[in-house]
């Protein structure tokens, strides 16, 4: 199954500070299709994966270092998260990937976003005084249901095509897990949506939607691209949307290949027969793929 492509890789997560990066992102030009490099293609994958502070430090060269002493051959960077980090220097770090023969994938995080909260504050989740709601941790989120948002994320995609990426692999194509008691003004419904009054906003249908309209477009703009995404695995042991709009087999079809990330300590007494699954990773991780399978 193809979703077996990125559990092959070690996720090394190397938290460093780094240097000041480009927030603005639309001076940017287009690289004509005929000019583009052309991508890598290896088999197996096995890679390791670098955040948008290591992508910037000379700590980045040990990621080298480990692929041309080891059987890596793939590395997974962070070009998008609450801000866009492309620039010449991404660029140029490809290309120098390329010429080792290391296959690059651009991490984007699509609606965990807080970057355009002061030119469009109309694009994120407010609460009921009008003021900008943020979860837990502090994040804002772009609504899926607002379709500017779509086009946004796939102009940055496109970007990062140009950028001579390989791949592209999505996050947080979802929406946020509101708790029972969010002070948050979250519209059941939608008026006026396709000519229609009062029609029942469906999170998992705005997902979806939103999934065939970025996967579509992209192959549009290039039909060489890989395009994979990062889904809860939780949700192939439900039938409902996890009250964040993903069913695993809607979405499965949109991409080239789907990380299903496991997380046997968000599991819940009684799965797969165990009191705490936290506590048996290996069974948990391997029964979640075999239902994945069915």
């Amino acid at each position: 199954m193809k979703f077996y492509k990125f559990a092959a890789i070690v996720l090394l997560l190397l938290f460093l500070t780094g240097a000041a990066f480009v927030k603005n992102f639309d001076f940017l030009k287009r690289i004509p299709a005929t000019t583009r490099v052309k991508h890598l293609t290896v088999n197996p994958q096995k890679g390791i994966y670098s955040t948008v502070w290591t992508a910037r430090v000379k700590r980045f060269n040990d990621l080298i270092r480990i692929a041309d002493e080891t059987e890596i051959n793939t590395i997974v960077i962070d070009v998008k998260d609450s801000d866009t980090y492309l620039d010449d220097y991404i660029k140029n770090l490809v290309g120098e990937l390329h010429k080792k023969n290391i296959y690059a994938i651009a991490r984007i995080v699509v609606f965990q976003d807080n970057s355009q909260i002061k030119n469009h504050p109309d694009w994120y989740f407010k609460k009921e005084d009008g003021s900008l709601w943020q979860d837990r941790r502090g994040w804002y989120w772009l609504n899926p249901a607002e379709r500017e948002t779509w086009d946004y994320n796939v102009e940055i995609a496109k970007k990062t095509i140009d950028y001579g990426f390989d791949e592209l692999n999505f996050d947080y194509i979802r929406f946020p897990a509101f708790a029972k008691n969010d002070d948050v003004d979250f519209p059941p419904r939608l008026a006026g949506q396709n000519g229609m009054l009062n029609v029942p906003l469906v999170k998992n249908q705005i997902i979806s939607e939103f999934a065939n309209y970025l996967t579509s477009e992209l192959k549009k703009y290039d039909p060489e691209i890989i395009l994979s995404v990062d889904l809860f695995a939780y949700s192939m042991l439900k039938i409902d949307d996890l009250g964040i709009g993903q069913k695993f087999i809607e979405l499965y079809d949109y991409f080239d290949y789907v990380s299903p990330m496991i997380y046997p300590s968000h599991y819940i007494f009684g799965n797969f027969g165990f009191e705490n699954p936290a506590e048996y990773p290996y069974e948990v991780i391997v029964g979640t793929i075999e239902k994945g399978k069915t």
